[in-house]
């Protein structure tokens, strides 16, 4: 096999040649923290384990470590040749997650509706887009305990406020997504305490469960079913063409499994988010 050259054609993309064909190419994206990068490459099945990987990923390395990264990152599905490369390199597991969908097909709407009902003492709301003007701030504020989700390394949290949400929403209307949000308050207050959030798109039938969040303090009493169950309602209603909706949790969240389980959610499979400490080669 002919050596492969790397060309970098882009600020953050690289791309391995062999001859007139294009082998592999590797991109870097914003990672959990400011000095970590996350890396995603590939290799044509034609040019594997022929070294195309390594050389890419060290040009990635040496680029990243110019402009004063310190951490790569990579999510892979769990027994894949990507973990085996990601291993190969040296990389440490930093969080497993695991991918989960449910099929609209095999419901159960009535059960669906039944746990979609309030626990005493809240009420629950909902809405498409925009959060309403008198609910934002105290959405903005739940937001931040995202943070608290148990994960192995908890992806960065922006501290939310009013004008971050609103700059959320102009972005998904600039693309046209829609964000579907149901939420549960203290009865006779404004002051959200749990909600949850799924985002569809026009021209695809999933939906994507984005965040789900109660506060603490109004942990177990069954707000997160509550609200992932009235969402689930309202978006089949609003779209009945759409067929599964997919999930992304991490492996020790355990409480929040056992929320999308209880729903209908299945396992399809696992990730494993890698994390390699850069230093030069040598």
């Amino acid at each position: 096999m002919r050596p492969a050259t790397i060309q970098k054609t882009a600020r953050a993309c690289w791309r391995a040649r062999i001859g007139d064909r294009e082998a592999g190419v590797a991109t870097a994206h914003p990672g959990s923290e400011p000095g970590a990068r996350v890396v995603r490459l590939s290799v044509d099945p034609a040019y594997r384990r022929g070294g195309v990987g390594r050389l890419l990923f060290e040009a990635v390395r040496a680029d990243l470590l110019r402009d004063g990264c310190r951490t790569a990152e990579a999510m892979v599905v769990a027994g894949s040749a990507g973990e085996a490369f990601a291993t190969g390199l040296g990389a440490a597991v930093g969080d497993e997650l695991v991918d989960a969908v449910l099929s609209f097909e095999v419901v159960d709407w009535p059960e669906l509706r039944r746990l979609s009902a309030a626990p005493p003492g809240y009420v629950l709301r909902d809405w498409t887009g925009r959060a309403p003007d008198r609910l934002v701030e105290s959405y903005a504020r739940a937001k931040r305990s995202i943070a608290d989700a148990p994960n192995r390394h908890p992806p960065p949290v922006p501290a939310w406020d009013t004008d971050l949400v609103r700059a959320h929403e102009r972005d998904r209307a600039d693309r046209q997504a829609e964000l579907r949000v149901a939420a549960a308050m203290l009865a006779g207050t404004g002051t959200v305490v749990a909600f949850t959030e799924m985002e569809t798109v026009a021209d695809s039938t999933e939906a994507s469960q984005v965040d789900t969040v109660v506060l603490p303090g109004h942990r177990r009493k069954g707000l997160a079913t509550a609200v992932k169950a009235r969402l689930l309602l309202r978006v089949h209603e609003a779209r009945p063409d759409l067929v599964s909706s997919r999930v992304t949790c991490a492996l020790a969240n355990t409480g929040m499994r056992a929320v999308n389980r209880r729903l209908g959610f299945r396992d399809e499979q696992r990730r494993t988010l890698y994390r390699l400490e850069l230093r030069p080669p040598g």
